[in-house]
């Protein structure tokens, strides 16, 4: 903008150029609110784009965050359930337990009762 402001203050016919002072003066202030016009709304863009990007960072922050707690949940509740089911006794585990504690134990189960 400013290069045509010098270029009508230095053109070769004088008609072309301003006639006084003030029209220069006023050409002036325009071209510098022009500008002041244009650089705020490349201001404006760029706070726009940054403030979307941040809030797209953020909210993918927040997505991996929940998707890694539910996936460890998830884990944990699988692990709970696995080591809460009933388990078959290891072969032989029987012939090492008292056989009379094992047949109070299976009555006591079974709803008889155990008198002592």
């Amino acid at each position: 903008m400013l290069d045509r402001v010098l270029k009508v203050c230095l053109a070769k016919v004088p008609e072309d150029r301003w006639q006084s002072a003030r029209d220069l003066l006023r050409e002036l202030r325009w071209t510098a609110e022009a500008d002041a016009r244009q650089v705020s709304s490349k201001a404006r863009h760029s706070i726009k784009w940054m403030a979307t990007t941040f809030f797209l960072l953020a909210g993918s922050i927040v997505l991996l965050g929940v998707y890694l707690v539910w996936t460890r949940e998830a884990l944990r509740f699988r692990a709970f359930f696995k080591s809460s089911r009933p388990r078959e006794p290891k072969s032989g585990l029987r012939s090492e337990v008292d056989p009379v504690f094992l047949a109070a134990f299976d009555e006591l189960l079974s709803g008889q009762g155990v008198v002592v």
